[in-house]
């Protein structure tokens, strides 16, 4: 049985769950499944066991309550559906609910698989708004603790208009620094992975009047080749 297998792959996983907890969580994936819903009242009704549905009810109600991390089971995710040397496409986003006068907003970081986001860790902003660049650094280093940064490619997400806010006015406040004469240079490709990929321009260059601008194409030299120098 499916539950069964859970319970098997989370005791193997060294998960830092106590076993109780374990046959919880074994029995709730079971029931998830099977009514397609969150609501809780719903699954204690599709929990199996002998206990009635109301022990069911406050089962789920003190377990949801603790707060367990999706980072316990992180370790276990990863072992189960990454594999080595394979690209891997992260999604991170947010979330916002108000509970009375409490902001609920939460920045979260899942892994793709097969077409669907597996939550790997998750972080409280304790405020209202947009998440920083400091925020999402932080849950990412996170992250890339179980996988290889080199491989994983993280998609933007409905902040990318405050982002983008932001590179706007970082680029305005570095451009007020030059004196008399600004010189941006950017390079038409770059090594990537192995590959040459293109490089784009700015979208904020284009977004300086043209009168103010004088665009030249520079050609760099070929490096030389390393030469072995004599010894006499």
């Amino acid at each position: 049985m499916l539950i069964h297998t859970i319970k098997k792959a989370l005791t193997q996983g060294s998960v830092s769950l106590t076993r109780h907890r374990i046959d919880l969580i074994s029995r709730l994936v079971c029931a998830l499944i099977q009514v397609r819903s969150v609501n809780m009242k719903k699954l204690a009704c599709s929990l199996s066991g002998r206990a009635q549905i109301d022990r069911h009810y406050r089962h789920l109600q003190r377990f949801f309550s603790s707060a367990v991390s999706p980072s316990v089971f992180t370790q276990l995710i990863v072992s189960k559906v990454v594999r080595p040397d394979q690209p891997q496409l992260l999604v991170m986003d947010r979330t916002h609910w108000r509970l009375g006068r409490t902001d609920l907003n939460v920045l979260c970081v899942g892994l793709v698989y097969q077409g669907v986001s597996i939550p790997l860790a998750y972080q409280s902003l304790q405020k209202p708004g947009n998440s920083n660049t400091s925020e999402r650094k932080r849950l990412l280093t996170k992250v890339l603790a179980y996988l290889d940064p080199r491989v994983c490619c993280v998609v933007p997400f409905r902040e990318r208009d405050a982002d983008l806010a932001e590179e706007r006015r970082l680029f305005y406040v570095g451009m007020t620094r030059a004196e008399e004469e600004l010189v941006l240079l950017r390079a038409h490709s770059r090594q990537r992975y192995g590959e040459r990929v293109p490089c784009a321009l700015s979208p904020f260059v284009g977004e300086i009047p043209a009168r103010l601008l004088v665009r030249e194409d520079v050609a760099m030299p070929r490096r030389r080749g390393a030469e072995q120098l004599s010894l006499f």
